[in-house]
């Protein structure tokens, strides 16, 4: 479980869901990961780690943008800063 957390998905983990957890492993002492793990949510890419993985794939910036938006709900915009901040060139983004 401890893989499905980071930087990212931690943000969007409550302490509702820490102190349900917590319960769950006192009364449930084997079976508490089962339990306990739908409430974490799955682990996501980082905005540059997917702006990077993008770039690997052979399709138009366009499609790019569109499946950033998508996938992370962030504007064009911090596409491309994220873009200018990896120093990926054009020819690698076509």
């Amino acid at each position: 479980m401890a893989e499905r957390i980071n930087d990212t998905t931690i943000s969007s983990i409550s302490y509702r869901t820490l102190m349900r957890a917590y319960r769950l492993a006192e009364v449930h002492s084997h079976s508490w990961e089962t339990l306990v793990a739908p409430l974490i949510p799955k682990k996501k890419l980082s905005p540059q780690d997917l702006v990077r993985e993008l770039a690997l794939q052979k399709i138009k910036v366009k499609d790019q943008v569109r499946i950033f938006q998508d996938k992370t709900g962030l504007k064009a915009r911090s596409f491309y800063y994220y873009r200018r901040e990896a120093n990926l060139s054009r020819s690698q983004m076509l």
